[in-house]
């Protein structure tokens, strides 16, 4: 079934929308997830080096949907669902292993980000209202506790880089001392 030309075009501007609107939701859903995703990574942490992602993964998705556009309707669901075993096989295979080994790390994130979301809603309307009573400006407080997370965040990756560099730490085993044998004693 061929799409229309000009909703083809206006879906094509939102990333992964235009994958949606031609029958690959899988990949739509994908593209839509990660574009989103950086965005909201990139705002909440203040990691303003993520922004340069998203042209790229606007681009891709744009010149993406008008070049499946051409296919047939089999062809994108073909595309779709091989898409889907690949991101399966390759995202939620390793999944696992990685909730069983970093579950420390994992947990220790997530801590961080309910931590977070608990002082900049409460604790942090808190001090800058004692500040703002008691006669300060508090245009300085504001952008060093906007700047936390980034902070927490870089100090967190530095640690986990210096973990990989060292690598795991190697237990030496004592040598056994090697001793002869010589027979039994009763012979």
């Amino acid at each position: 079934m061929k799409k229309n030309s000009f909703f083809t075009f206006c879906f094509a501007f939102i990333p992964g929308a235009g994958e949606m609107y031609l029958g690959m939701m899988k990949k739509g859903l994908a593209v839509m997830s990660v574009f989103w995703g950086v965005c909201a990574v990139a705002w909440f942490f203040q990691f303003e080096f993520l922004y340069w992602l998203l042209p790229i993964i606007w681009f891709y998705s744009f010149f993406e949907t008008f070049n499946i556009r051409q296919l047939p309707y089999e062809d994108r669901l073909q595309m779709d669902n091989a898409f889907s075993l690949r991101v399966d096989g390759s995202v939620f295979s390793g999944l696992r292993p990685l909730l069983e080994k970093r579950h420390v790390l994992i947990g220790g994130g997530l801590i961080f980000i309910g931590g977070w979301a608990i002082f900049s809603s409460f604790v942090s309307p808190l001090i800058y209202y004692f500040v703002e009573t008691m006669g300060y400006e508090s245009w300085y407080l504001r952008s060093i506790l906007n700047r936390i997370p980034s902070v927490v965040v870089a100090v967190a990756v530095i640690f986990f880089g210096i973990y990989l560099v060292k690598g795991k730490k190697r237990h030496v085993q004592p040598e056994e001392e090697f001793v002869e044998y010589r027979g039994d004693s009763n012979e």
